[in-house]
């Protein structure tokens, strides 16, 4: 069990605002004396011999310096972690707020799981279930936290426990997590699919599908981008150490390539001859329309990986994160799969060679992933096939520390970064430590004990930010998904099917959809039937209800299709119409304005479509305007079109935005309208995944 001598809170006076970090663990020194003004720093510190951590050390064995000058140690603990004796030792959070605040207790360690799944063959992600389990069984004391992240998640979905039991039934029943060889994952992909069908192109000593070489910079750039927002997300949550146990088998960091953005197709139909007289096919044979296909090609090829990747270090560093990069794969021959289509390049240099070409890029994989330990300071497992024996290492790491704790000699609350580096007096002794901190800012005080304001934090308690907050529901691993909306005397459903699911040609027929609803109180209401066409994921059940029935409601919805099932219970909270507009319906579209629209249920779109929202009018309307905000609640330049489409039915108001314009991230569309002296304002969240 952890031994704890004294928790000690500070709040700094005179309205100067707090520390940056408010914990002190003092034991062998003793608890230092409040100073009104300063700023309270801890430190957590590995001092190391041989691999091992270094036990009896004592505060003058330390040296601190910060931005370069010393300062004095008037708080040392040193702290050794032992693990949970049994499970049920281990009691999980009541909510996400409680998570996250035990989070910022630096009192808790907080261990990440980050299964790359796109860098992982299956073989590695199944053998690497036991040994991982192992690991966490050994490292979790009880009051520690950790979650797990896949590049398929936003650092906002990352949910933190304290429990096994649900990793090890995910880990030990789907132990294939590992996808880095299967063609088509995401819906996304398979519109790349659809851009380069039967195109190839020269890839150094080799000539590959051009899909296959996009489709490698696609899954990294996604993975990158998912790291980034994982550290991103852990700096506002805590500031003491978070280790995340990273299991991938690396990335190539791909740079620019001016010789595959060549192999966008031109603009005017045609056959094209490409470099050394290798087909480009006539654009007219894409999938999709030619801009977005060129747009995706030329963004793909024009990746700058190896400059991300040293901010990512840069980041991880600035919020005390350190990385283990564990390679599952263990000793590996090829980088390329046996199921990979390639041949020898007749155009390449005569001193090029596909095999030295391959183990080069091998090579690579496994120098990017020792570069993230040793400048996290993290470990390595790599390069070996006992994947116990190198997570012993990791557990060894981990198992104790020291706390150093200090009074920083610079008073300035300017909000700043500022270094730590820790240095041993004891003679062949090496140190890992925090390498800084974020100095409070004066004019915007926080919290005791919270992490620099952020993106995300400024948005919080905001409108904005609880319409963002219907996306935490959506999971990559949902097979569907469904909302209802409450209209004039029905419940509309809204049902979609997972675009990964619809992309591996499962559903290309549609499916029939039947809907069975109950009340709060397990009253049976009614079921409605639908069917999704062709070519479509989604589709609106419409039940009619009486004046008295209220939400939840409870729908156990089924998808049959001409080979496949889905079956699902789900409680649906309607949203319900206002003064002035009915509740809101999603659907996608291509971005051409007679492209037919689809219901949406998951709330994410590419790049290449178009929101198209349709809200009842319930009031003639002499106001109505919509613009498109970003997470924080600033306006963005991007159209927001309003309309009132002609129907049989009672008026509409649509709204519609392409999305190309948009990058990656989460948004809300404001509708604004307003009749006489009524006014409303509706805010509507998407998730724009490419």
């Amino acid at each position: 069990m952890r031994r704890v001598a004294a928790v000690v809170f500070f709040t700094l006076a005179w309205g100067l605002g707090p520390g940056p970090s408010v914990f002190i663990h003092a034991q062998n020194v003793g608890t230092p004396q409040f100073r009104g003004g300063a700023v309270l720093v801890t430190v957590d510190a590995y001092p190391q011999e041989k691999g091992r951590i270094v036990e009896g050390l004592k505060a003058e064995d330390f040296e601190v310096f910060e931005d370069g000058k010393p300062q004095k140690v008037e708080a040392f603990d040193f702290v050794r972690v032992e693990p949970a004796p049994f499970e049920a030792a281990r009691i999980d959070p009541k909510s996400i707020g409680e998570a996250n605040a035990a989070a910022a207790d630096p009192t808790n360690r907080v261990f990440i799981v980050y299964l790359d799944a796109y860098h992982v063959r299956d073989d590695g992600s199944r053998l690497s279930a036991y040994p991982l389990l192992d690991t966490l069984r050994q490292i979790l004391g009880v009051n520690d936290l950790f979650g797990v992240m896949t590049p398929f998640m936003r650092g906002r979905d990352l949910t933190l426990s304290r429990r096994l039991d649900q990793i090890e039934h995910e880990l030990t029943s789907r132990w294939a997590w590992g996808q880095r060889d299967q063609p088509v994952l995401t819906a996304d992909e398979a519109a790349l699919s659809r851009c380069t069908n039967g195109q190839n192109v020269q890839d150094g000593a080799v000539i590959r599908p051009l899909y296959d070489v996009l489709l490698e910079r696609l899954r990294e750039d996604k993975t990158l981008t998912s790291l980034e927002d994982l550290i991103a997300h852990l700096g506002t949550l805590r500031e003491a150490r978070t280790d995340v146990l990273l299991f991938s088998d690396g990335w190539r960091l791909f740079d620019e390539d001016a010789n595959l953005a060549n192999s966008s197709s031109p603009a005017v139909p045609g056959i094209y001859s490409g470099p050394g007289g290798l087909t480009t096919r006539n654009p007219q044979s894409y999938g999709g329309d030619v801009a977005s296909c060129n747009s995706m090609i030329i963004r793909l090829a024009q990746l700058r990986d190896g400059q991300r990747f040293r901010e990512l270090l840069t980041e991880a560093n600035r919020h005390n994160i350190s990385f283990y990069p564990v390679n599952p794969g263990g000793l590996a021959v090829f980088d390329s799969s046996i199921r990979s289509q390639q041949f020898a390049n007749p155009y390449a240099s005569p001193s090029a060679n596909p095999l030295g070409q391959d183990s080069s890029r091998l090579r690579d994989r496994i120098s990017n992933l020792r570069t993230l330990a040793e400048n996290t300071d993290g470990i390595a497992v790599v390069d070996s096939n006992d994947l116990r024996a190198g997570l012993a290492k990791v557990v060894n790491d981990v198992s104790a520390y020291y706390l150093l704790g200090y009074y920083a000699t610079n008073t300035k609350l300017d909000g700043k970064y500022h270094r730590i580096q820790v240095k041993m007096k004891r003679p062949n002794t090496t140190v890992k430590a925090r390498r800084g901190y974020f100095a409070p800012n004066e004019t915007k005080p926080a919290a005791a004990g919270t992490p620099p304001p952020s993106a995300d934090a400024a948005a919080a308690a905001s409108p904005v930010n609880d319409a963002l907050g219907a996306l935490a529901r959506v999971r990559p691993t949902s097979d569907f998904y469904a909302y209802g909306v409450a209209a004039a005397k029905e419940l509309r459903i809204v049902t979609e099917i997972a675009g990964e699911l619809v992309a591996a040609g499962k559903w290309a027929q549609g499916g029939d959809v039947q809907a069975t609803v109950t009340g709060p109180n397990g009253e049976a209401l009614g079921t409605s039937t639908g069917k999704i066409e062709a070519s479509a994921r989604g589709t609106v059940l419409k039940l009619p209800l009486n004046a008295a029935a209220a939400g939840p409601f409870r729908v156990n919805i089924k998808i049959t299709g001409s080979s496949d099932a889905l079956e699902d219970r789900v409680t649906i909270e309607p949203v319900g119409p206002g003064p002035l507009l009915g509740a809101p319906i999603v659907y996608r579209a291509a971005p051409g304005p007679r492209s037919p629209v689809r219901p949406v249920a998951d709330f994410q779109f590419h790049r290449t479509e178009r929101v198209h929202l349709e809200l009842p009018e319930l009031k003639p309307l002499d106001q109505r305007q919509a613009r498109v905000l970003g997470k924080t609640g600033q306006p963005l330049a991007v159209t927001a079109n309003v309309s009132e489409p002609p129907g049989n039915g009672d008026p509409i108001l649509a709204i519609d935005v392409n999305l190309a314009p948009l990058s990656a991230g989460d948004y809300v569309i404001e509708v604004a309208v307003g009749a006489g002296a009524e006014t409303e304002k509706r805010l509507i969240a998407f998730r724009v995944i490419q």
